[in-house]
């Protein structure tokens, strides 16, 4: 539908389109029927951008915000949180069939050969390859042996389940048992043919490409047909005006969501914080800058995306305590996400893993690599403005 059928459409119920408006319903043409069903009889003159989104529904709904309060704490405070952490992961790792023979680690005889724990890791020995592993039963001493690769990927105060098997009064780690995705998690889809589109990393205030972004605005302006809701991931800039500036312009084309980074500037055109997690016509986002899986990144050795997995995984998101910090466990993971999208990568990629979709976006620097998705095929598209 052009223009100028969508305005006397809306002049034949007698209403006017002013210019934000009438850009918007072009972009969005398949809100166009809900919009008038919703305004016709209301003695209203003038279309506004703002009245058309009133009668809208929400599209993206914040279902949780991952904050912290820093906050003096106390022992007890941490004893509660890890017994509250230990009892929220071991109801998952319970239903895991790998974990055979289940015990506590206070009823480890000398004639226990093969069994299984959920414990919390209390300390981890790399040149023994080692574990203090403990679940409020005991403590003990666990081994790896050279081939079990999943050492490097364990750290302090996670929960896991570890099968295990003493040989000459020494007990070793045959197999890591993460809490993980369900194995059955349905893939999510949407009625409707909606994408989602994840940017990040415009660094306008350093090393910005205008390029890249004019590329970019080219690419946007033909897919004036598509339902897209834009996800910008933080890395916008240091200024204020900057980020204003980045929000006119992609919201004068379709619906657009910013995440605040730690570096960006403060603004009311933010609409979350880093990272959360959000519903998208049903299904479960995971947004983030990145910064959260910076330091497990880097202390794995994988790329953002393999890190993400492996948090996931984990079902925590940072799971080693920070002193200081408040002690609400706020990073597990209780609600499995659909997609998780992240910025900040040096190497912008995807995969999929039991149903669950995770991406890593580029910048517009030197990495002009983003994703969209079809929330109704699952179909993932790769936007390259290099």
């Amino acid at each position: 539908m052009e223009k100028q059928e969508i305005v006397k459409l809306f002049l034949d119920k007698g209403l006017q389109l002013d210019p934000s408006s009438l850009e918007y319903l072009y972009t969005h043409q398949d809100n166009i029927n809900f919009v008038l069903n919703n305004l016709i009889g209301k003695n209203i003159g003038v279309v506004t951008l703002d009245l058309i989104k009133s009668v809208l529904p929400e599209d993206v709904v914040v279902i949780k915000e991952f904050k912290e309060e820093p906050r003096k704490v106390s022992v007890d405070d941490l004893v509660k949180m890890l017994r509250k952490r230990y009892e929220n992961i071991s109801e998952i790792l319970l239903k895991r069939l790998d974990l055979v023979n289940l015990i506590s680690i206070g009823k480890i005889t000398k004639k226990s050969k093969k069994f299984s724990l959920i414990c919390l890791v209390r300390d981890k020995n790399p040149d023994k390859r080692s574990l203090l592993v403990e679940d409020g039963s005991g403590e003990v001493e666990v081994f790896f042996t050279e081939d079990l690769e999943d050492f490097k990927f364990i750290v302090l105060d996670e929960v896991v389940g570890l099968v295990c098997e003493t040989v000459n009064d020494m007990i070793f780690v045959r197999k890591v048992v993460f809490p993980d995705i369900p194995f059955k998690k349905e893939i999510s889809r949407t009625e409707e043919e909606v994408f989602c589109l994840f940017l990040s990393d415009f660094c306008l205030d350093s090393g910005f490409n205008e390029k890249y972004f004019q590329k970019f605005l080219d690419w946007l302006k033909e897919q004036k047909e598509k339902n897209i809701l834009i996800f910008v991931l933080g890395g916008i800039s240091s200024k204020e005006s900057d980020v204003e500036e980045i929000f006119k312009i992609l919201s004068s084309f379709k619906d657009v969501y910013l995440l605040k980074s730690e570096k960006d500037a403060s603004s009311s055109k933010f609409k979350f914080e880093d990272p959360v997690l959000v519903k998208v016509k049903g299904l479960t986002l995971l947004l983030s800058h990145g910064n959260i899986f910076q330091k497990y990144a880097k202390l794995f050795g994988l790329p953002i995306e393999q890190t993400c997995l492996l948090m996931l995984k984990k079902r925590h998101l940072n799971p080693t305590i920070e002193l200081g910090r408040t002690f609400e466990d706020v990073y597990f993971l209780d609600a499995v996400p659909d997609i998780v999208a992240c910025g900040s990568s040096n190497q912008p990629s995807f995969l999929n893993y039991k149903n669950t979709t995770i991406l890593s976006c580029g910048n517009f620097v030197d990495k002009p690599i983003f994703w969209m998705v079809n929330l109704k095929s699952r179909e993932i598209f790769k936007i390259d403005l290099s």
